[in-house]
């Protein structure tokens, strides 16, 4: 069943608001990143299962454009996935009052340029971008996701952010990212998105 454009972006907001929910939770809920992983995991396992078929359960800026048709210069779909996804994540994370409830400081400061973050955010998109198109050519990914789909992506993300507790922590999702920073909780956001969107850059070209 394919949905029309207005269904579909709605679609995408929902689970990315889902996402971004969740992301805001699991810090006060789980007692480590690993955990923190594992819930993101599942929640993303859940969200592909049921709205894979929708709207191929992108619920994220960079997958939708490492999906996009080559032989469109503008693709209508790319740009409203992209405004419902970054929206809807904004609308959460600027809604959420767990911080300031807590006592937490906002912080509006972005850190320095690091390479260890920038590495780390440019590694571990790349791997989740080669999953994602690797899937998707064999036809099982978009437009349509296969039931089986979810448990594959929710096991490969959750790997992916569990590797990356260990090190500088990555958030993989631009949309993710944008929204954090602007309530004040992502001082990382410029390496963040330095390594997403180089990662973007380089998978567009050999993928």
């Amino acid at each position: 069943m394919k949905s029309n454009l207005l269904n579909r972006s709605l679609v995408e907001a929902f689970g990315t608001a889902s996402l971004a929910f969740v992301c805001i939770k699991s810090s006060f809920i789980a007692s480590s990143k690993i955990e923190e992983a594992l819930l993101t995991g599942l929640v993303i396992t859940s969200l592909i299962h049921c709205f894979g078929r929708l709207s191929g359960a992108h619920f994220n800026p960079l997958i939708s454009i490492l999906l996009k048709k080559k032989e469109k210069n503008f693709d209508f779909q790319t740009f409203f996935y992209i405004a419902s996804q970054t929206s809807s994540a904004i609308i959460i994370y600027l809604f959420n009052s767990d911080l300031s409830s807590l006592g937490i400081e906002k912080n509006y400061n972005f850190s320095p340029l690091m390479f260890n973050h920038i590495f780390s955010e440019f590694l571990l998109s790349s791997f989740l971008m080669i999953l994602i198109i690797s899937w998707a050519t064999e036809g099982k990914l978009c437009p349509f996701s296969q039931p089986f789909t979810g448990i594959v992506m929710g096991l490969g993300i959750t790997t992916l952010l569990s590797i990356s507790s260990l090190n500088a922590v990555a958030a993989l999702n631009p949309a993710i990212s944008i929204a954090s920073a602007l309530q004040g909780n992502n001082p990382d956001l410029l390496n963040q998105l330095i390594g997403q969107f180089l990662a973007l850059i380089l998978c567009k070209k050999i993928l």
